[in-house]
């Protein structure tokens, strides 16, 4: 009788020592988290400014630390370009790169010119027409012509012969040249003169202004 109260004593210690140790290696398993090596910005990177490798390393995440849309693979991100600035430390999402580049002549063709940058509906702007370098004009018509005499509106109604310096799609990727251009232009820079800009940005924030192409 003694030896199978004995038997039995042993079987519940080690049953009761196989519970615990399960609870354990539970406990362990519910404290580890799966991490994941992602590309992360080494240094500030400008907005449009290529990527070389150097600005681009590894660093290693918890799963619940990746940011939704962000890219896994460095060679995604290096010898590309950067439509908006990028911070140091900061993951990078795939929509803020761009395979092309996003360029600016540095300065205007004329010393006292300036470059001044339009967003547009399609229907504006002719883009599927558009190339840079080409001269347009610029017509302007105010928020709620012929309703009101009131409105301030700039004494120039149509801006004459400004040339398309960049044009960049919804993306803010460059789509100046229409041969190549698989996307609407929504944003197009001109080169406007220092008599034009103050009437053209007055005339962008209180009416419709509207590419008219030359033939």
């Amino acid at each position: 009788m003694n030896r199978k109260l004995k038997i039995i004593s042993i079987c519940i210690i080690l049953i009761v020592l196989a519970l615990v140790a399960e609870v354990i290696i539970i406990k362990k398993s519910v404290k580890f988290e799966a991490t994941v090596q992602i590309p992360i910005v080494s240094k500030d990177i400008d907005k449009f400014q290529f990527i070389t490798e150097d600005m681009i390393e590894y660093r290693e995440f918890k799963l619940t630390e990746v940011v939704s849309g962000s890219v896994r693979n460095k060679d995604e991100i290096v010898n590309k370009y950067a439509r908006t600035k990028l911070f140091k430390d900061e993951q990078v999402n795939i929509e803020r790169i761009s395979d092309k580049k996003i360029c600016f002549n540095k300065r205007p063709e004329a010393s006292d010119n300036r470059y001044l940058t339009i967003a547009f509906t399609p229907e504006e702007a002719n883009g599927w027409i558009l190339d840079r370098n080409q001269i347009v004009d610029l017509v302007y018509l105010p928020k709620g012509f012929g309703v009101s005499s009131e409105i301030k509106v700039p004494r120039i109604n149509t801006f004459y012969d400004l040339r398309i310096v960049s044009i960049l799609d919804e993306d803010l990727n460059d789509v100046s040249d229409a041969s190549e251009r698989e996307k609407i232009p929504m944003y197009i820079s001109f080169e406007v003169s220092n008599e034009d800009v103050d009437n053209i940005i007055l005339a962008k924030n209180n009416g419709t202004v509207e590419v008219l192409v030359k033939h």
